[in-house]
């Protein structure tokens, strides 16, 4: 009985570990070396290094290797999207708020 249940744990335990492997392998599909992050960018390799030296880029450090998730860098690119005001009647109340915090903050300081 306990040879049986020894046999049945250890191929468990075989089965879960190839698994595991086969789930690293797939995440590790989608790592990218420093140079084609910089590529992605489209920035200088100073720019590259500073932003990492900062802490604006995720990356893992794999011995002496940066490798950068392709899908962090992507979501990185797309939380930086500024919106564009096209409507003038937009521009224009946004304008008009500025102008009036400005006045206000000026009253204050008097």
């Amino acid at each position: 009985m306990s040879f049986f249940f020894s046999a049945k744990w250890l191929y468990f335990v075989i089965i879960h570990k190839k698994n595991k492997k086969m789930s690293e392998k797939k995440k590790l599909g989608k790592l990218i070396n420093s140079h084609q992050v910089i590529e992605l960018l489209d920035i200088s390799h100073a720019q590259f290094y500073a932003w990492l030296r900062e802490g604006k880029l995720p990356y893992y450090r794999l011995g002496r290797k940066y490798m950068f998730d392709r899908d962090e860098i992507e979501e990185l690119i797309q939380q930086s999207r500024v919106e564009v005001l096209e409507d003038p009647i937009e521009i224009e109340k946004q304008i008009q708020t500025l102008i009036q915090r400005h006045n206000e903050a000026k009253k204050v300081m008097a």
